[in-house]
């Protein structure tokens, strides 16, 4: 059953179209940060689950129990500009665009939908700072490189807030206005480009 969070900040959306960058058969991804309080209920059942992932993985895997480690939690502390913790939690949510399954490959996808629920099904600009609501399910995993862990699948998004790759804040300052515009077309002078010189050695 998949888990809905709160409301909270997004970075790096990936919900139309995968990314290929790090993987070959592409990934939809999003990084969504939190306030402490709107974190904690997710934190602790996602740690809940690291938990049942790294006893699943020293059950199957007795002769390394000892060696099997927990993986790094998909979630980290958020860290302002001079290094100070924030108290924001941001977690990292991710889907692969292709799985494989006993019948054959199969394509993935999120769902995405506006903040009244209706489905959004063309590509849309998502860029930093929008606002939205992540639906996820936890898959636990054990790789011996990675350790036991636990991975947060994107399966639909709500977006509350949209903003654009450029998106900036009302200052004070210098305002447009088309009474500024003094030129037209008559004061631009269209002259003729100088002819290179060349020689006639046929040389280049």
């Amino acid at each position: 059953m998949a888990i809905v969070t709160p409301k909270g900040t997004a970075m790096w959306a990936k919900l139309f179209t995968p990314d290929f960058k790090f993987s070959d058969v592409g990934e939809y991804s999003v990084a969504l940060t939190l306030g402490a309080d709107q974190a904690n209920d997710i934190v602790s059942k996602i740690d809940a689950q690291l938990n049942v992932s790294l006893e699943k993985a020293q059950k199957e895997n007795p002769t390394k129990k000892g060696s099997i480690k927990p993986a790094n939690p998909p979630y980290k502390e958020v860290y302002d500009e001079q290094g100070n913790a924030t108290g924001d939690i941001e977690f990292k949510f991710k889907q692969k665009a292709v799985v494989q399954t006993k019948n054959g490959p199969l394509k993935k996808k999120p769902a995405v939908v506006d903040a009244k629920g209706k489905p959004i099904r063309e590509p849309i600009e998502v860029g930093n700072g929008s606002v939205m609501k992540v639906a996820f399910d936890m898959y636990p995993y054990y790789t011996a490189m990675a350790g036991a862990g636990v991975s947060l699948k994107l399966t639909a998004a709500q977006l509350i807030d949209v903003k654009g790759s450029f998106k900036f804040d009302v200052e004070d300052g210098y305002e447009f206005s088309e009474s500024d515009v003094k030129q037209n077309d008559e004061d631009f002078t269209n002259e003729e480009e100088t002819p290179r010189q060349t020689d006639d050695t046929g040389d280049f």
